[in-house]
């Protein structure tokens, strides 16, 4: 049988010292940690907006019979807007956001108007 006191040592690792990290160019430094916050801060800021712009909020109207979408979008401007949007803008929306032909709509449809026109 062959001893070898060399074989344990051999995987025993060696503590590493650790190094400290020393800044050398304090204006160099200072430049990117103020660009690094801005980075950031601007991210969050777009972020903020971008989700803001996304909560658009409907109101869902059920079709009936003889309704044309001049008329629903009529009807909704002078109840919910005070008659302050142009109704063929009203019309354009309506027909984007349902994804729909004006010509083809049924009694008994479910149509989703936006709340607010900007």
């Amino acid at each position: 049988m062959i001893k070898n006191s060399n074989l344990h040592t051999n995987y025993i690792r060696k503590p590493h010292r650790k190094r400290k990290i020393r800044i050398t160019n304090k204006k160099r430094f200072t430049f990117f940690m103020i660009l690094i916050f801005t980075i950031i801060i601007s991210l969050g800021y777009t972020l903020n907006i971008a989700e803001g712009a996304s909560k658009t909020e409907y109101t869902a109207v059920t079709v009936s019979y003889g309704d044309t979408l001049w008329s629903i979008a009529k009807e909704y401007n002078e109840e919910h807007l005070d008659s302050k949007e142009d109704v063929r803008t009203i019309v354009y929306v309506i027909l984007n956001e349902n994804n729909i032909d004006a010509n083809k709509i049924y009694p008994g449809q479910i149509i989703y108007i936006p709340l607010t026109f900007k």
